[in-house]
């Protein structure tokens, strides 16, 4: 995860075309404890919506969160951001089941290759944060995830 987080940040460094985010949405896969799918969704500028879909613990759970993009260099930026999440657990011999419904907090890098290498693709490692309000209470803070989503402009 090292590695990949410096390659990101070289080939951010190296870039040399405008610094705004150029696309609209994109669609992808989201890898990691919680992986599933991702959707985000540009809609003023610099804020995005973003909707995560992942399975855990055998379970389902539907995040949405509200982003704000900062550039850093021509392809290349880091972002932040909060939402809500909603999910369930099954139950088992043990475990009666659970319903989980929370805050959330993000915040990650991000790069497109659109700019540089004309490919529709970006990639990005993200920390997502997040503490349930209801039955199973808690801090979730292992929620480290890298996504590859293909985008449209």
């Amino acid at each position: 995860m090292k590695k990949l987080a410096i390659l990101i940040l070289a080939l951010g460094a190296f870039t040399t075309t405008s610094l705004a985010q150029e696309y609209n949405w994109g669609i992808g896969v989201r890898g990691g404890l919680a992986s599933g799918v991702t959707a985000k969704f540009f809609y003023e500028g610099d804020k995005a919506w973003e909707g995560i879909l992942t399975t855990r613990y055998e379970g389902l759970m539907v995040t949405a969160l509200h982003e704000w993009q900062n550039p850093i260099s021509p392809g290349f930026s880091w972002f932040y951001g909060v939402g809500a999440h909603l999910g369930t657990w099954p139950g088992n011999d043990v475990f009666e089941g659970s319903l989980a419904v929370g805050v959330d907090g993000i915040i990650g890098l991000e790069y497109e290759f659109l700019s540089e290498f004309n490919v529709p693709l970006n990639i990005a490692l993200d920390y997502k944060p997040a503490f349930n309000l209801i039955e199973d209470t808690g801090v979730i803070g292992d929620e480290l995830a890298l996504s590859l989503r293909f985008i449209f402009p």
